[in-house]
């Protein structure tokens, strides 16, 4: 008996349909699930510097600290113009947190990290008072220009304790400043 090899042929497809719909879900869930947001860096108003330079190129092991005010509830008392310059600074202690990678810090949470951080680009040879060497690890402080110098204070110990003397402070540049 022979068989129509026309009917055959014709009838034969491939439906793409099914892995478009597939590939489609696949991308859908990767731009939900991953974070690209830089968690390093908070939103924050930096202080203005008039000497202030662009960071051009950050070194990659750079740890960066951030200093935010971020109270629990409502604080009428940090204030801003228009053009995003302090006109009252937020005093209460409670309203600041000390941010590292987007984690909340205690001062002695952060000195605890910044030895353990600070120490894989620590110096070879102890220095005169038998301690570790002096770390290489260069660090940025980012601090809201509202901030209160008691935290600030609290982190330039930290650092001091953990040996990092690479230390850099964010700022921005006043509208209209010249390079």
């Amino acid at each position: 008996m022979r068989i129509k090899t026309d009917f055959l042929l014709k009838s034969v497809g491939f439906d793409m349909t099914p892995m478009i719909d597939c590939v489609f879900q696949v991308i859908i869930f990767f731009m939900l699930t991953v974070d690209f947001t830089n968690r390093a860096v908070e939103a924050l108003e930096l202080p203005k510097a008039l000497t202030a330079k662009e960071d051009k190129t950050p070194p990659n092991e750079r740890l960066m600290v951030n200093l935010v005010h971020e109270p629990d509830g409502e604080c009428d008392e940090l204030k801003y113009d228009n053009n995003k310059n302090l006109l009252k600074p937020c005093r209460v202690e409670r309203h600041w947190k000390i941010k590292v990678d987007g984690k909340p810090y205690q001062p002695a949470e952060l000195e605890a990290l910044l030895i353990k951080e600070g120490g894989k680009y620590q110096g070879r040879e102890p220095s005169h008072d038998g301690k570790l060497g002096i770390s290489n690890r260069p660090l940025m402080i980012r601090c809201d220009a509202g901030g209160i110098y008691k935290l600030l204070e609290k982190v330039f110990t930290a650092c001091a304790r953990a040996r990092i003397w690479k230390i850099e402070i964010g700022a921005s540049k006043p509208a209209g400043a010249k390079d």
